[in-house]
């Protein structure tokens, strides 16, 4: 569903022209394009373990193939994490499950709660990411390890042989672990340089929700949006990759050409651009996906056997200068779960004057999952997601802007939301 009104005046795909990413870089070669102005902006639930093994792929993807830096922010109940994320928190727990959902409780809200850093004054103290960082990328490390088992490497491919010479030094279940389980690093000096890069492009927060409570996506990512310290953002979704000319060329435009927003795939309305990769466990498909992981090679990942071509419209990754998605509003946090969100941040981008590039026949791959309520129709917001859209779409500019000014989050954030002319 992409919920795009009729009647009205806003394009429904860009408003500037399309650029060819191929023909940008080849066009570029002179002009370096570096990807430390960049952040990457996770938001995270673990409903099923697929779900964590494809952002092991996803981050493991923004490491090797990038120079940006990558938040993440991960929202979950104490069920869902003890579940589908096993290890993370302790993978060699000898507590009772009550006592390790304790433990686990006591930890997160210690330790790596995002609300405690936000009250503080300003400049923000980022030490309390320290502990939660830590724990994700050991066990990020420690998932990783498991990937070259299904896959043979060529002798060519002498960065992803160094890389997993890192990642079998990195992960040791011999040694001593943290308080929770977490297997300590080994780093030789031949990693250090490597470790070192990795872990400093992280930030991990961790918080619980009960059950019940919807995945609040919105609210994660704003507190993000505000936490940024680089010229651009990607609002980046969990379980999705993208060859790294995309990259490039959304940051091209966002730096060269004026743009203030990019989607680096085409529209539905020219075809079926989005990659739908199922069974990802089964070796041949696994293969194909760590080739395009590891190594920005999607020739054999993008075999009708290994997935379904279906379309792409709002979502799954959008690039955005940091100070224009503020001046616009952020994301609405009044939607909440899976809904309308993706079209209405769109919608309202262009009604306050911001200028959409989008990459022509250019491809998003999207890892595939068990979808719970939190990602269907089927949660509890759904309705109310639906009305608030049916209601904004009728808004004029002044209306938009006036209505975003009153939100609360607006406020918290000390945004000032206005037309992009007046910016």
């Amino acid at each position: 569903m992409t919920w795009f009104p009729e009647g009205q005046s806003v394009p429904p795909d860009c408003n500037l022209p399309r650029i060819d990413s191929a023909l940008s870089v080849m066009n570029c070669f002179d002009e370096k394009i570096d990807h430390k102005n960049l952040t990457f902006m996770i938001p995270f639930g673990g409903d099923s373990g697929q779900r964590f093994n494809n952002l092991t792929y996803t981050v493991s993807w923004i490491l090797l193939n990038t120079n940006a830096n990558l938040r993440i922010h991960i929202c979950d109940t104490k069920k869902n994490i003890a579940d589908n994320m096993p290890g993370w928190f302790g993978t060699h727990r000898e507590q009772s499950d009550s006592q390790y959902v304790e433990d686990l409780t006591n930890y997160i809200q210690n330790h790596a709660h995002l609300d405690d850093v936000m009250n503080e004054p300003a400049p923000v103290d980022l030490s309390a990411f320290d502990c939660a960082t830590s724990d994700f990328f050991t066990f990020f490390m420690y998932k990783v390890l498991e990937l070259p088992q299904l896959f043979s490497f060529s002798s060519d491919m002498n960065s992803s042989l160094s890389f997993y010479e890192f990642a079998a030094n990195y992960v040791d279940d011999s040694i001593p672990s943290t308080n929770l389980g977490i297997p300590c690093p080994v780093i030789t000096p031949n990693d250090a340089e490597l470790y070192n890069n990795f872990r400093s492009r992280i930030k991990c927060t961790v918080e619980l929700r009960e059950d019940g409570e919807p995945f609040h996506r919105t609210r994660y990512l704003n507190k993000m949006i505000n936490l940024a310290d680089t010229l651009y953002v990607c609002n980046h979704d969990a379980d999705i990759i993208l060859p790294t000319a995309s990259i490039d060329s959304s940051l091209r435009a966002l730096h060269s050409l004026g743009a203030d927003v990019v989607y680096p795939y085409e529209h539905a309305i020219n075809g079926n651009y989005q990659l739908r990769v199922f069974n990802s466990d089964v070796k041949e498909v696994s293969s194909a996906l760590i080739q395009a992981t590891f190594q920005n090679d999607f020739y054999k990942l993008a075999n009708p056997d290994h997935t379904i071509k279906h379309s792409a419209a709002y979502g799954q990754s959008i690039f955005v200068r940091t100070e224009f998605y503020k001046s616009a509003g952020g994301e609405n946090e009044q939607f909440k779960s899976w809904g309308a969100e993706d079209v209405e941040r769109y919608f309202r981008f262009i009604k306050l004057g911001g200028r959409i590039v989008r990459l022509t026949k250019s491809y998003v791959v999207h890892l595939e999952h068990p979808r719970g309520n939190d990602s269907s129709k089927y949660n509890p917001a759904f309705l109310k997601n639906e009305m608030l859209w049916n209601r904004l779409q009728d808004f004029s500019c002044e209306n938009l802007v006036d209505y975003y000014n009153n939100l609360e989050y607006v406020s918290r954030y000390g945004w000032q939301v206005s037309l992009s002319n007046e910016n």
